[in-house]
């Protein structure tokens, strides 16, 4: 993956969900992001927010939103992942190129208009009602009994290296989601004030793929804090990974994160061609969608992506086992006939599905990375989060143990 630069463009239409200001964090080693302030990737507060000058944001409940400034930021990436934010930058253009098809073996094919339509439901069988889960609790290093159908797996137990932003997760001693003694978990921490850290990997790419990962917000982190991650799973180039503000025709993230009103529950915040919820600014500029919406009629126009279910909030000190589904869907030219599905579970109890969504234009553009992070615009608790058991598979993965 090569280093790139990304410029966000201001924002000039006040809403919730861009109201937390400027882009986030760089994957790549030794890579630079520009951004402005006005950045959608930020978390939908369920209210209003207002941004200062430094892009720095505090979040209320009314209702309302303020505009953001339009200062723009560059944030380095040093060896330790960390953050740090100047004056100056450049944008990144992406384009469209060609490739095959991969099926869920890791072979090749030719390119097909044919889309999988592999879901688990919150019971954790698949769609043919074989079980996922299983009943025993896994070995301190999971992958070490990897099924064949997992395209990538990191238990922070054999020193694996990530492609960025930091190649070496820190490690943090912890029993993890099994109790395990022994275990060892990845750690995300941010020093004080605005910055972050993330892992980063290159997969095999799929039309379409799951992942898996157990995290635990430590005691004491700060859910009210203007923040993003823990991450998800990203379709096409790589170049503008964590860019916002336009919408995205060779690329698709989405990124799981909690609301900053409790009760804190997750979305799936989603930039993708067919985005809509808040696409009405005169200079052009469009931010991410969120699913669920919750957001106001004024965004959650369709209701097939209104809160389908009663969904936890996350509270600190707890695991969670989350799971998440991107399938690209038939390539269209245009929303028409668009078969893009967006799935995520929490302890196995699923929030969407959102089927329908125009992901992808191209058979090229296909899921091809994995982004985990943690960035904060502010200041905040030095809690911040752990990970474990993190899989990345062509069929469900469901969460193991009793």
């Amino acid at each position: 993956m090569k280093p790139f630069q990304h410029t966000c463009p201001a924002a000039s239409t006040a809403n919730i969900h861009r109201s937390l200001s400027s882009v986030f964090l760089v994957v790549a080693s030794g890579a630079t992001i520009v951004c402005g302030d006005g950045d959608p990737m930020s978390p939908n507060t369920g209210g209003s927010a207002t941004a200062s000058t430094d892009g720095s944001a505090t979040a209320s409940t009314d209702g309302s939103a303020t505009d953001v400034s339009t200062e723009t930021s560059v944030m380095d990436v040093s060896t330790d992942g960390s953050v740090s934010a100047s004056t100056s930058g450049s944008a990144a253009d992406a384009s469209t190129d060609s490739s095959v098809d991969t099926s869920t073996d890791g072979s090749t094919t030719e390119a097909s208009t044919v889309t999988s339509d592999i879901t688990a439901d919150s019971t954790g069988a698949d769609s043919t009602g074989a079980d996922v889960t299983g009943d025993v609790v896994p070995p301190i290093d999971e992958c070490s009994v990897a099924a064949p159908e997992w395209v990538f797996c990191d238990s922070f137990e054999t020193g694996n290296t990530w492609d960025g932003s930091v190649a070496e997760p820190v490690l943090a001693d912890d029993d993890g989601p099994f109790g395990l003694p022994g275990n060892h978990v990845a750690q995300f921490r941010v020093p004080e004030g605005r910055g972050g850290t993330s892992l980063f990997k290159d997969l095999a790419q799929h039309d379409a793929l799951y992942l898996r990962f157990y995290i635990m917000w430590e005691p004491g982190h700060d859910f009210t804090a203007a923040r993003h991650g823990p991450g998800g799973l990203h379709g096409g180039t790589t170049d503008c990974l964590g860019c916002s503000g336009s919408r995205p025709s060779n690329w698709f993230t989405s990124t799981l994160e909690t609301v900053t009103k409790a009760p804190h529950t997750l979305q799936a915040y989603t930039y993708y061609p067919g985005m809509y919820m808040d696409c009405a600014d005169p200079n052009g500029s469009c931010w991410g969608d969120m699913f669920p919406c919750t957001a106001g009629p004024s965004y959650c126009t369709n209701p097939e992506h209104a809160p389908q279910v009663d969904a936890p909030g996350m509270v600190a000190g707890q695991w969670y086992c989350l799971e998440q589904m991107i399938d690209g869907g038939t390539p269209t030219p245009s929303a028409n006939g668009a078969s893009g599905r967006l799935d995520f579970w929490i302890d196995e109890l699923e929030i969407g599905p959102w089927p329908g969504l125009w992901l992808r234009s191209s058979a090229d553009v296909k899921v091809s990375a994995l982004w985990l992070y943690l960035f904060h615009h502010e200041e905040h608790s030095l809690e911040g989060i752990l990970l474990d058991n993190i899989v990345v598979s062509t069929a469900p993965i469901g969460c193991p143990g009793p």
